[in-house]
């Protein structure tokens, strides 16, 4: 071979079996952050789907589109999968692969418990939807659940509620519940114990602590949900007695428990996204305002009579700058305030400052 050659190599080509073999077998964060959303974006379709044959329905009076049942029936599988299958895997997959990267981790604390919770909360899915297929059961009542996605009780009960549609839901829920708690644990571990060193709580972003949060609220609303699921699988099939009212029990357990969890639900939907948008921005604007300020200059001066000042000088700001009354930000670190910072520039053109 001349001195000109270059030997150029083939890129092996993995066939398509062992490309799904590696994602379906995968432990890494990335990886399970993405089949989380594409899993809530699949179940977003059939959510849509369900919401717009309700649509339908309602799109005029007295309409005759779907039979009253079948109604029921989209009602509760669209509540269902929106929530539980669409709202929560879309959070838990942008956790899954922000979280480690925003905070220096290599990966989630319990990788083996990710990938589990994953295909827990994914079998809770397909448990759901089986209700279709499975639903009929040895009495051919119904297909699809159709207690509402609330499921009161007496409702739920063999008498009001035959053959095993009920039991697809009741057992697609627990599925999911345990799936988002070790998720969720999991999401608290790896911010508490995992951090790079230096980044104290305080240094968190922001979205870290917006799913630090979210987190232990999922635990709070999940674990008495998947508790109520247990006592309706032992009412139905162990001959409990948990919501049977004749029998001694109290319908009003299984609303206690779906009220506290649809408080922590609620305030997880209804705060996450408001919370992104105003606090982010308000962050955004904050650290533009740091760094117009934080070069020793009056906080009046605009950044780009900064840069002008200072062409071929390179100064790296993290945030901890101090507003005086002045308008000015005086820092001390190693001993030294911005002003003396900036004169250590001045002096070397070449310099490179790191503050913080």
């Amino acid at each position: 071979m001349s001195a000109n050659t270059i030997a150029i190599s083939e890129v092996p080509v993995h066939p398509l079996s062992l490309r799904l073999h590696e994602w379906v077998t995968t432990v890494d964060h990335k990886r399970l952050g993405v089949l989380y959303i594409v899993y809530a974006l699949v179940f977003l379709a059939l959510g849509g789907i369900e919401a717009t044959i309700m649509r339908v329905q309602l799109i005029r009076p007295h309409n005759a589109f779907i039979s009253p049942q079948v109604f029921n029936r989209m009602f509760t599988m669209h509540g269902t999968t929106m929530i539980f299958f669409v709202a929560m895997p879309m959070v838990f997959g942008f956790a899954n692969y922000l979280v480690p990267l925003m905070i220096g981790a290599r990966d989630m604390a319990f990788p083996r418990l990710n990938a589990f919770s994953f295909w827990m909360t994914a079998l809770g899915g397909l448990l759901l939807y089986f209700s279709f297929f499975g639903g009929d059961g040895l009495y051919g009542a119904g297909s699809a659940p159709d207690v509402g996605w609330f499921a009161y009780a007496p409702l739920t009960a063999k008498t009001f509620s035959v053959g095993h549609s009920t039991d697809f839901w009741t057992l697609s829920l627990l599925s999911s519940g345990i799936g988002s708690i070790g998720t969720a644990i999991n999401i608290i571990a790896t911010i508490l114990c995992m951090r790079c060193p230096g980044m104290t709580l305080g240094k968190m972003p922001l979205l870290v602590w917006l799913n630090l949060v979210m987190a232990g609220l999922v635990i709070l609303a999940v674990s008495p949900l998947s508790a109520a699921q247990l006592m309706l699988v032992a009412d139905r099939y162990l001959g409990g007695h948990f919501f049977d009212t004749q029998a001694g029990g109290s319908a009003v357990i299984w609303m206690h428990f779906q009220e506290c969890t649809c408080c922590s639900e609620s305030f997880i939907r209804a705060s996450h996204p408001i919370v992104l948008d105003v606090l982010l921005n308000v962050l955004d604007l904050n650290y533009t305002e740091t760094l117009m300020a934080a070069s020793g200059f009056q906080a009046e001066k605009s950044l780009s009579d900064t840069i002008k000042n200072n062409k071929g000088k390179y100064i790296v700001l993290v945030e901890g700058a101090v507003p005086t009354k002045d308008g000015g930000v005086y820092c001390m670190i190693g001993g030294k305030t911005a002003e003396s910072i900036l004169q250590t520039v001045a002096a070397d053109a070449a310099a490179i400052v790191a503050w913080g």
